[in-house]
């Protein structure tokens, strides 16, 4: 072979390693980009899926506000280890608006006595404790309201379920507890009578800031042995 193929040959060699290396180079370059693009992708859906969660999803306190403002609290009555939760009636509701108007809701319902199926019972134990009134009834509102005024009034088991030629019912005696009255965070007290009664609660809230207010009704029943026949 002479000098000139030799030449030929080594230049073609030369050269093909010359290309192969720039392949090479340009496949990594390739490849950090699109691993930069990837990167900057992630990074760019972090931060969108960050911003739309930050605008979907309210702060619990606004939900209890707004909670709070739209419907009326809700009434547990507690007599010593008992207790139970009143099953809300007739109510006129309103509530303030970010803009300064207010919306009022009114919802009407049977009469207390027809109610009795919706209600879990008040159940009256005796007790052997002197210092503690066994026809105590105490009122909780949820959310720590406290209404301006209650008025209770209850029916003996006879008139459950008929309203007919009922009687205007028996004015049950409230008493506003002070602060240094609060009896398990209850606001009232309301003397329950002997056996098994049905009481309604006719409590107003004030306006109050951006917190609803209005009138409610509440109905619950009491099932236990007289007080009178406890030895």
């Amino acid at each position: 072979m002479n000098r000139k193929k030799i030449l030929i040959i080594v230049i073609a060699v030369v050269a093909v390693c010359v290309i192969c290396v720039n392949l090479i180079f340009i496949m990594n370059g390739d490849d950090k980009s699109n691993v930069e693009d990837i990167s900057l992708v992630k990074k760019d859906k972090t931060g969108i899926n960050a911003d739309k969660a930050v605008e979907k999803k309210p702060s619990l306190d606004a939900k209890e506000n707004k909670k709070k403002m739209s419907s009326p609290p809700g009434l547990t009555v507690m007599n010593l280890d008992e207790s139970t939760e009143a099953t809300q009636g007739t109510c006129s509701w309103t509530i303030p608006l970010e803009d300064g108007k207010y919306k009022s809701t009114e919802a009407d319902s049977d009469h207390v006595l027809c109610l009795k199926e919706y209600m879990e019972p008040l159940n009256l134990i005796p007790t052997t404790k002197s210092s503690v009134d066994p026809k105590a009834g105490y009122l909780k509102w949820e959310d720590d309201r406290k209404p301006s005024s209650v008025t209770v009034k209850c029916w003996g088991e006879e008139y459950w379920g008929n309203i007919e030629n009922v009687p205007k019912g028996e004015t049950v005696e409230v008493k506003a507890l002070s602060e240094e009255d609060l009896s398990n965070g209850a606001s009232y007290r309301i003397e329950l009578k002997d056996g098994n009664y049905l009481y309604e609660i006719h409590a107003y809230f004030a306006s109050s800031g951006d917190l609803g207010f209005g009138d409610v009704y509440y109905g619950f029943y009491t099932s236990g042995l007289q007080f009178d026949l406890i030895i």
